[in-house]
């Protein structure tokens, strides 16, 4: 069962990064911007583990939730999406330290990932939806958890509908890119 507290989420975490990473690399390094991603996977990996290995291993003391498949789903996609999040923080990253041609592929890969990572999050979202109305007999409560998840959704929708005078800035597009997934973090193991 999916017990998560921070040092398992990192985990889970870094084995969707390491895919993400492996599915972002292509064939012999030919298109813009690939050797860059060769390179900071790993040292986003390694940034995941610091922060996860200061976390206790603990079981969850609602342990009894999880035969719910909402609830399971809840919590997966949600650690999913947050990993394409810092998957995506990653590759703008690099966008410091790219010029050009290599710096629009990596802006254009790390926008289409961004849309997946909102695919996973609105789903994780929907399955927490169906297990609130299941638990409490309604769809919809605001809590602390709705707050941050909200903010999470707004950085994210920031990151990608930029007005026209900030999107033609590659720094803006980069700062606020990376956003979302330092966001997810705080949210994981500083919450």
């Amino acid at each position: 069962p999916p017990l998560f507290g921070p040092f398992e989420a990192g985990l889970y975490i870094v084995l969707i990064l390491a895919l993400l990473a492996k599915i972002s690399q292509t064939k012999k390094g030919k298109r813009p911007g690939s050797k860059a991603v060769v390179w900071v996977s790993p040292i986003v990996i390694l940034m995941v583990m610091v922060l996860a290995a200061g976390n206790p291993l603990a079981i969850n003391d609602d342990y009894y939730m999880y035969d719910n498949v909402w609830v399971i789903l809840f919590f997966n996609l949600r650690l999913v999406s947050a990993a394409f999040f810092v998957h995506v923080m990653g590759l703008h990253l690099v966008c410091f330290f790219e010029k050009g041609e290599a710096r629009a592929a990596l802006l254009r890969t790390a926008r289409y990932q961004t849309l997946g990572g909102v695919f996973f999050y609105l789903c994780s979202e929907w399955s927490g939806s169906f297990w609130c109305l299941n638990w409490f007999g309604d769809s919809w409560r605001w809590s602390n958890g709705f707050l941050k998840a909200s903010l999470l959704f707004l950085l994210v929708m920031l990151s990608v509908h930029l007005p026209t005078l900030l999107g033609k800035n590659s720094w803006v597009k980069t700062i606020l890119g990376s956003l979302p997934g330092t966001f997810a973090l705080w949210m994981i193991f500083y919450h």
